[in-house]
């Protein structure tokens, strides 16, 4: 059997997107433990490892967290993992229970041989018993219904064979010796929301509430006054220190209370944005919303690690190389290796910059006020950052709708304000006019214009404006009539002309405001009459249409819109408008304002919403990997609340962004198809060992050629469009030997691979 022949077996499509990578902002860590000379941190899901030695941040060498975590424990230097979901793992013994179907899960707790997890489903908590040695999990039973309904769990403890369960409506109480299913098995103390934490300190179980500490007696009672008078606090953690000394953590600073039960003041600062505590050797660690951890040992030292300045992102564009990416508190940079950020004036952030042997977070502070809504179409530009800033009133000097950062130097350009841009001017609302500015969207075109797309222009109704980098001039587009006021995006025909989607919206009085729909306008600013319009989806052609975007077929231009009605892609025929396809896609999901609608090099069409993951379409109008799209139900993403796409055209990279940070994957789709690595598996290829053979790491468009070492040609074969894995089975009548894979691309260079086959 000739090994040509290979080709002719099983060419399979890349089913899913592969290597995925999840990122996010790494400074505040929502909790903290010691093991040996390690601070383990727990932020947005992930553990995150500080060396107190070397004063370094690593991301701990866990195998198998695949999910989102919820809580974890270090137990006698063994890792217990809590999932969301609620699958619970301990990483030593290599136990897992996955089967429990919960909305979610979110604390442990640990008590001889058994494991507490709170829970909740169908908005009832409860706990759930679990018992482990060292082979095995195994559930044993739940409890709930012992509190009213609304009531929501926090943290349980376990103290002299009785559950102490902490609520947002007081403490419950239940003893392990009796049946716990049994609601008579349980008993509230604190019948008020008083309560803000239990511990158990030196023996003896401490409720620490809003008016001083109240300590248990041993009828298991609280007295009625607090039995530690401390003064009022903004209660934030506590921390037992070896049983010698109790500490809180406040607002304001830190008490610490001795056996004795003597309190002092610790640290008399403003400590409003810390989040956890822990004290070794007298050290006090503290995890910090900006600034990661704090070392409190005489002085206060800050460490961070390189990140992201926060995880919610909201716009993302990839340029040379480098990826860009915005939020609320400002923008960044990163270069596959290092973030660099460029802060706003947040009056939320706190944000550390100093550059300290343990403080890695890059930053540079900007002086621009963010603004309330969210940002759309960031342009990065000959060194220039294009930045949309929503939502502000531009009455200071540091206010405006349009930011311009060089990213290089590090320094904010310009602000672009009410001199060039519009906003309401009392016809939305009458009795508004203070020029409140909205971006929907800044893009730009083939000629190097950056589009700003500017709805609410109610002064003169120059509802585009354009800025020309050649000539560093301002131009703008004035809208047709007085119903056009609030287009949402905009995207070019291979004409140069512009193609604007609107929202269909009337004004708070009742009157039309914007008609919705498609229009369409030369740069000159000569509006054309658009033929078929009632084929917009829905058939209707004032349809909300949030987001487009072009793609080719046949190089044919292909206009696609995402409405609220669903999904479809127009042929253009001069100013004529057809549907490709005689059912609109996606009419189940319910499309809004934020969705976007994004064509990559490939003509594959990314649809991104903020409530239903994404889907593609791909140019031959079927769906990858399926009409289910990928969501956080069915991949690795993190969230189903998506803000934007970016693309690595080089590479065959794929960037999201999210509530909950970046989402990186490859796809089969690269300008440079030619990997720098073929990968076989397995290779050496055993025969009576191996059933299935994998070429990956090929993207489409590419000529794979298998020959022998002599140079003899088997087989020649094109991957077709969409295809990155070849998996070749039968290989049985091959002779041992070695054989060349050849990729190659008339855009590229050629790569090689030896295949080695033994019988």
């Amino acid at each position: 059997m000739s090994i040509a022949l290979i080709f002719l077996l099983c060419l399979k499509i890349a089913s899913s997107p592969t290597n995925w990578q999840n990122i996010h902002s790494n400074l505040g860590f929502e909790k903290i433990i010691f093991n040996q000379d390690n601070i383990y941190a727990q932020n947005n899901g992930v553990l995150t490892e500080f060396n107190t030695i070397l004063r370094k941040f690593n991301i701990p060498n866990i195998d198998n967290i695949d999910c989102n975590i919820s809580d974890f424990e270090i137990i006698n230097d063994d890792f217990w993992i809590l999932c969301e979901n609620g699958t619970l793992r301990n990483h030593s013994d290599n136990l897992v229970l996955n089967h429990l179907i919960l909305d979610s899960a979110y604390h442990i707790n640990f008590y001889n041989n058994s494991v507490f997890m709170l829970y909740e489903k169908n908005e009832v908590h409860g706990v759930i018993e679990i018992s482990y040695s060292n082979d095995q999990l195994t559930y044993q039973d739940y409890y709930d219904g012992f509190a009213s309904f609304g009531t929501t769990f926090s943290k349980s403890i376990v103290f002299q064979n009785k559950i102490y369960i902490q609520s947002n409506n007081g403490l419950y109480v239940g003893n392990l010796d009796q049946n716990l299913k049994n609601n008579s098995s349980w008993t509230k103390y604190f019948d008020s929301t008083s309560l803000l934490d239990v511990i158990v300190f030196n023996g003896q179980l401490f409720a620490i509430c809003d008016d001083g500490i109240r300590i248990m007696d041993e009828n298991y009672a609280f007295n009625a006054n607090p039995d530690i008078q401390v003064p009022a606090i903004d209660f934030i953690d506590s921390f037992n220190y070896n049983d010698f000394e109790l500490y809180i953590l406040h607002g304001s600073g830190i008490l610490k209370i001795n056996q004795n039960h003597q309190f002092s003041s610790e640290y008399e600062l403003s400590l409003s944005k810390a989040s956890s505590i822990l004290v070794k050797e007298d050290i006090i660690y503290l995890s910090h919303i900006d600034q990661g951890l704090w070392i409190l040992n005489t002085n206060i030292q800050k460490c961070s690690p390189n990140t992201l300045l926060s995880s919610n992102i909201e716009s993302l564009t990839f340029n040379d190389g480098i990826l860009y990416g915005v939020s609320r508190k400002g923008a960044f940079s990163y270069d596959g290796s290092i973030f660099e950020n460029f802060l706003s004036n947040n009056f939320d952030s706190s944000f550390y910059i100093v550059n300290t042997d343990c403080n890695n977070f890059n930053a540079t502070q900007l002086d621009y006020v963010p603004g309330s809504k969210i940002s759309s179409g960031l342009v990065a530009h000959n060194n220039t950052l294009f930045i949309p800033n929503s939502g502000i009133l531009p009455d200071e000097d540091n206010k405006g709708g349009l930011i311009l950062i060089d990213p290089v130097a590090k320094d904010l350009i310009d602000i672009i304000s009410s001199d060039q841009l519009e906003g309401l001017d009392g016809i939305y609302y009458n009795d508004l006019s203070n020029g409140y500015l909205t971006i929907n969207q800044v893009l730009k075109d083939d000629y190097n214009n950056i589009w700003i797309v500017n709805p609410y222009s109610e002064t003169e109704r120059k509802i585009l404006k354009y800025f020309n980098t050649s000539d560093f001039t301002w131009n703008s587009i004035t809208a047709q009539d007085n119903i056009s006021y609030l287009p949402q995006e905009i995207s070019f025909d291979q004409w140069g002309r512009i193609w604007i989607g609107f929202r269909n919206e009337s004004t708070i009085d009742g009157n039309l405001y914007s008609s919705g729909g498609i229009k369409l306008v030369t740069l000159d600013g000569n509006w054309i009459n658009i033929e078929n319009l009632d084929s917009l989806p829905g058939d209707d052609r004032n349809v909300n249409v949030w987001s487009l975007d072009f793609g080719k077929f046949e190089n044919k231009d292909i206009l696609w819109m995402l409405t609220s009605n669903g999904v479809q892609g127009y042929s253009i025929t001069g100013n004529r408008i057809d549907p490709v396809y005689p059912i609109d896609f996606f009419t189940n999901i319910p499309f809004q304002k934020g969705d976007k609608i994004r064509v990559d090099p490939s003509n594959n069409v990314w649809i991104i919403t903020n409530h239903s993951g994404l889907r593609v379409i791909k140019n031959d109008l079927s769906f990858w990997p399926s009409q289910d799209g990928i969501t956080a139900q069915n991949s690795d993403l993190k969230t189903d609340n998506l803000t934007d796409v970016a693309f690595d055209y080089e590479n065959g990279r794929v960037f999201l962004s999210s509530e909950k940070g970046l989402s990186v994957f490859d796809v089969p789709f690269s300008n440079n198809p030619i990997s720098e690595r073929i990968r076989i598996s397995p290779n050496p290829f055993i025969l009576n060992e191996h059933s299935l053979l994998e070429i990956d790491n090929i993207s489409y468009g590419t000529e794979v050629v298998v020959m022998t070492i002599d140079g003899r040609v088997l087989k020649k074969n094109q991957i077709p469009y969409n295809e990155s894995k070849v998996t070749f089975t039968d290989l049985s009548n091959f002779d041992t030997g070695i054989y060349f894979i050849v990729v190659k691309n008339e855009h590229s260079k050629t790569n090689v691979a030896k295949l080695a086959i033994i019988k």
